[in-house]
């Protein structure tokens, strides 16, 4: 019989059946979430019928997670939804960023060989996407702002590959877009070398798609001492974390204009104003995102439940 169960990013109803058994051998449950359910899907449905299709998935997640001994959440808007939504007690929600593991990022690289192991130009302002071209992230919007940014002197990488890369791609050609490079590589460890590249890393989401969460490409951004442009909701959690270090620029979602014109404005910076944005987002990351940190507070999360 174990002292504690921890759980964590398993589908609702095996969470659910793992909570009965703890209860069943009054054994702590340390439960962790990722993405919240079923709100991460039912914001893409009609409004009409979305308390239709959610009124039962969230009444299991709420069951389960007022189970839990402790529910770790990973951004302060998750726990908010946690504390009201599913009326957890506020004690009993703790809220731990997701970590990048920050050795990888010990030593920042030259550019100079990203450009050269990429066969990308170095001589240009590079603005650069990393992560999953999927419909969530909106790259799409990314394409269509920098071609009506019509900026000569400048380039978008984008790295990744996903359900829309080929429309991305596609797109591209149709608007006979210059200057954009798509790259994969799907080594982790080459993360830190691509990201070199970047002048400006770029983190786009589609409306509402950033409220509950942070994504674990914001902490890798930041590690690599990158200031960061999103195009994400005023409230989510992302553009707290921006404005709060002065690491980058918040834009709307889906808006193609401003995103134009906040990279037009961007690419006329004074490199040591870029050097200054991209050095207060690492002290961020160091100090909040860190894998060291966050993994002795689980820890220490998981221990404190025995002890309750």
């Amino acid at each position: 019989n174990p002292d504690v169960m921890y759980v964590n990013s398993w589908p609702m109803f095996s969470q659910a059946m793992i909570a009965q058994f703890a209860r069943e051998r009054a054994v702590p449950m340390v439960l962790q979430i990722m993405d919240i359910y079923p709100e991460a899907l039912t914001h893409k449905l009609p409004a009409l019928v979305r308390p239709l299709i959610s009124f039962l998935p969230k009444m299991l997640d709420t069951w389960t997670s007022r189970s839990a001994a402790v529910v770790v959440t990973i951004s302060g808007n998750m726990r908010r939804i946690y504390t009201e939504s599913r009326q957890i007690r506020a004690e009993r929600v703790v809220t731990i960023p997701t970590w990048q593991d920050e050795k990888l990022f010990d030593a920042l690289i030259e550019r100079s060989h990203a450009f050269k192991k990429y066969d990308v130009p170095e001589d240009r302002f590079t603005f650069l996407y990393l992560g999953n071209i999927g419909p969530v992230a909106g790259v799409d919007l990314l394409i269509r702002a920098f071609h009506a940014a019509d900026l000569s002197n400048a380039q978008l990488v984008i790295v990744g590959d996903g359900s829309e890369k080929n429309f991305c791609v596609e797109e591209a050609r149709r608007l006979n877009a210059r200057n954009i490079y798509f790259l994969c590589d799907h080594d982790v460890g080459n993360v830190p070398l691509l990201q070199a590249m970047a002048d400006v890393c770029l983190l786009p989401l589609k409306r509402n798609a950033g409220n509950s969460s942070i994504p674990s490409k914001l902490p890798a951004y930041l590690f690599s001492a990158k200031p960061v442009l999103a195009t994400v909701d005023e409230e989510c959690d992302t553009a707290a974390v921006i404005k709060e270090c002065n690491c980058g620029w918040v834009s709307p979602p889906e808006d193609a204009k401003s995103l134009a014109a906040m990279m037009t404005s961007i690419a006329a910076l004074d490199r040591n104003e870029l050097a200054r944005l991209g050095s207060n987002g690492r002290s961020n990351a160091l100090a909040h995102f860190s894998k060291a940190q966050g993994v002795k507070r689980l820890a220490d999360l998981v221990a404190s439940a025995i002890c309750r």
